[in-house]
């Protein structure tokens, strides 16, 4: 069975930036600490983008214009040409360890489900499974004891993309 528990908890945490508004536009150099039942979580604005951290560092993200992909991302993991990163969080938790990536297209969902089902053929990644599910596309795949998950949607003209990469498969 895959294991995704870490990927859950980081895209979960990930969920709090937009539901709560916090990447919209604030005031730069906003700070505030949120209570979990798992912890605080440290989220810090500077414009346009935020800086999420949970668990003494363990758990780090930054969504917005200077989102990019965090340090020590393997290359073999698809990140289609001309779609822009607006988002990333990794969890180097134990039992816990994962990426998230979240980014955008002006392309159509099937143009970026495509770029992703050949970059991933082309980079040695199994899709283990792929799903349509009312508007969202889906992508499972595996290689080398790692577990990449691909969720696809339309969003603001073009097309969205959630990443969860992490141990299984």
């Amino acid at each position: 069975m895959t294991r995704l528990r870490g990927i859950r908890r980081i895209a979960a945490l990930g969920l709090l930036v937009p539901i709560l508004g916090l990447g919209s536009t604030a005031c730069g150099g906003d700070q505030e600490t949120i209570e979990t039942e798992t912890g605080d979580v440290s989220v810090s604005r500077d414009g346009e983008d935020v800086h999420v951290s949970a668990r003494d560092g363990q758990i780090e993200g930054r969504f917005g214009k200077n989102a990019e992909l965090p340090e020590g991302f393997p290359d073999d993991v698809p990140i289609p040409e001309g779609a822009t990163i607006v988002g990333a969080m990794t969890s180097k938790e134990p039992g816990a360890e994962g990426t998230m990536v979240s980014i955008q297209s002006d392309g159509s969902t099937d143009a970026l489900l495509k770029a992703f089902r050949t970059d991933m053929d082309a980079n040695g990644w199994s899709v283990d499974q792929e799903m349509n599910m009312m508007g969202q596309r889906m992508l499972h795949a595996s290689k080398d004891g790692r577990s990449l998950m691909v969720q696809v949607m339309e969003r603001d003209g073009g097309s969205h993309a959630m990443l969860h990469l992490g141990e299984g498969g």
